[in-house]
């Protein structure tokens, strides 16, 4: 049975329609949104060996442009978004700042204007995780963090490029680069997702890094900050773009086992030894 509407109802229900409908043009419209965070494709897409880049490195940035992480067409090593550039790590140890480049997989965002910085001292991975946690209202949000400061040491991965036919994820990075770097200023970028965005996103934390001179980028695994500013933001919200390539569209998308999602993530083994970067 209906029941009448009050005039407070309908003006609530019309607001958040009329809300929806603004975001749906900012997003045709690729307005970056701030306090969002957009991404590309889900994560099973990866994980399911799709790296065939969908979206333009363009369209990302105006997406968001203070913080991202992500990988290239073929895999081919570590994207990271920061100060409204691209740079991407590859495998050979070289950091390069893209103008054009195409993406399977990007998480990126944009602070809003009242996000301020605090300074972090003497702090571990894990603590820096505890620390945003203990920071943010609820584990069930979304978090965009960006920390610049001066590291005592710095563990990252880089993603091999791949090749056709694909492997699957926890595949192609069994054989990945490690690099480390003693003492070293920079920026490290990323995300905490709450668990239920599995299959959507990477559950947990995701960070990415790269120095002040370029020269030293990549997935994070190991980090010791001396100390340093760290900016952080409770999302208002998660877009997806969902890829209209033929292999997305024929792909059947499996259900995402966490446990690979943590292999691929944080597991460092069969990676070939580490090289320092000095």
């Amino acid at each position: 049975m209906r029941t009448a509407l009050s005039d407070g109802d309908f003006g609530v229900k019309m607001a958040r329609h009329i809300y929806a409908a603004l975001l749906l043009i900012c997003s045709q419209m690729g307005i970056a949104e701030p306090g969002w965070i957009y991404q590309t494709a889900p994560i099973a897409a990866v994980m399911a060996g799709l790296y065939d880049g969908n979206a333009s490195c363009s369209d990302v940035l105006r997406r968001g442009s203070n913080v991202g992480v992500g990988t290239f067409d073929h895999l081919d090593g570590e994207m990271i978004v920061v100060d409204g550039q691209v740079y991407a790590a590859r495998q050979s140890g070289k950091v390069e700042r893209l103008s054009a480049c195409s993406t399977p997989f990007a998480t990126v965002a944009s602070f809003s204007a009242d996000a301020k910085a605090e300074q972090l001292k003497n702090l571990d991975l894990a603590q820096i995780e505890a620390a945003v946690d203990a920071r943010m209202p609820s584990l069930n949000t979304p978090v965009f963090i960006k920390i610049s400061g001066d590291f005592a040491a710095v563990t990252l991965r880089v993603a091999p490029r791949q090749e056709r036919p694909y492997p699957k994820l926890t595949e192609a990075v069994k054989k990945q680069p490690i690099f480390e770097r003693a003492r070293v200023t920079g920026t490290m970028v990323g995300f905490r997702m709450p668990s239920y965005v599995s299959g959507i996103n990477v559950p947990g934390y995701h960070f990415h890094f790269i120095s002040d001179d370029h020269t030293f980028a990549g997935h994070v695994f190991k980090l010791n900050l001396v100390s340093g500013a760290v900016t952080l933001e409770a999302a208002r919200g998660l877009q997806l773009g969902i890829p209209s390539d033929q292999a997305f569209t024929h792909t059947n998308l499996a259900p995402v086992s966490d446990a690979d999602v943590t292999k691929v993530e944080r597991a460092h083994a069969g990676d070939t030894p580490p090289q320092s970067k000095n």
